[in-house]
């Protein structure tokens, strides 16, 4: 079951199971986080149930932030910023968001929204690590000396460090 994968990815934060109805396509559909402390929540009747799931199982409460579209409640929030939809997109809920969000950034993806995609289905998170050990690509030294500099790259420590004020594209 997902929900088991993602308790047992992330033990260090507290789970649990929301049975999302067979006419919903994903808990992300209707409810995702939008800042701190805070959840993103359309109106329609399947999303008030499910808050109301949420509500009555967990151990901690967020505060709400209900949007008139459900479609509007699909955010990213990542680096403290909320990622929602442009004005276009949600013509009803992008006030609430202007009104209640200081830090956020919108997105027009509506090409993409015609195939039925979402904002959080585009987005891959991923936490910085201070030493990676490999980096898979397919890019060779050729591919990119023609684009950067690599000037920059130290390769006397392990992994190479970059000094970035020495930073410079090719011309």
């Amino acid at each position: 079951m997902g929900a088991q994968a993602v308790a047992k990815a992330f033990p260090e934060y507290p789970t649990m199971t929301v049975m999302v109805p067979n006419e919903a396509l994903h808990l992300k559909s209707y409810i995702t986080v939008a800042g701190k402390d805070v959840l993103a929540v359309g109106k329609s009747r399947i999303a008030q149930q499910l808050l109301q799931s949420i509500s009555e199982s967990a151990t901690y409460s967020y505060k709400t932030l209900t949007l008139e579209e459900d479609t509007a409640a699909n955010t990213v929030f990542a680096n403290n910023v909320v990622v929602h939809q442009s004005d276009n997109m949600i013509p009803k809920s992008f006030p609430i968001f202007e009104n209640k969000l200081d830090t956020r950034v919108t997105c027009d993806f509506s090409e993409i929204a015609k195939a039925d995609g979402c904002l959080s289905s585009l987005c891959l998170l991923i936490t910085k690590i201070k030493h990676p050990k490999n980096f898979i690509t397919t890019l060779q030294d050729d591919d990119l000396q023609k684009h950067v500099n690599l000037d920059y790259l130290d390769t006397s420590s392990p992994g190479g460090t970059i000094n970035r004020s020495t930073m410079s594209k090719k011309k």
